[in-house]
């Protein structure tokens, strides 16, 4: 069987275009994000789409050894963590869990868990 050739045109698609070409990413902000699409020609079927936004990411809850067990520690950094994201006008938040204990903070806070496994893409050599 001999390969269909394709005419790979790459851009970013505008957000009024999300719609109609790529609907899996309207629920995406359109001012923290962008969406590349690779089209058979220009204006084509979409081949490809990639999906970008600019995101918090939380990293590195840490409460000390003895402080654990203690609900008011962790509602007291998590009223204040949330409280702080709010009040920038950021409305979710990205984060990792490493134990059980920040795994039940996570919940605690209606934390939804995404599929997938997390990766870091350096863009840069060396980054």
């Amino acid at each position: 069987m001999s390969e269909m050739p394709f005419h790979p045109v790459a851009r970013i698609l505008p957000p009024e275009e999300w719609a109609e070409k790529t609907p899996e990413f309207l629920p995406l902000p359109p001012e923290h994000a962008i969406v590349v699409v690779v089209e058979d020609g220009p204006g084509g079927r979409v081949l490809g789409r990639w999906g970008a936004m600019t995101t918090v990411n939380l990293h590195g809850l840490e409460i000390v050894e003895e402080a654990r067990t203690s609900p008011a520690v962790a509602g007291a950094l998590l009223r204040e963590m949330v409280g702080t994201l709010l009040g920038m006008g950021i409305l979710e938040v990205l984060t990792t869990a490493t134990t059980p204990e920040v795994e039940q903070m996570i919940q605690t806070a209606h934390g939804r868990q995404i599929e997938g496994t997390l990766w870091v893409i350096p863009l840069k050599e060396g980054a």
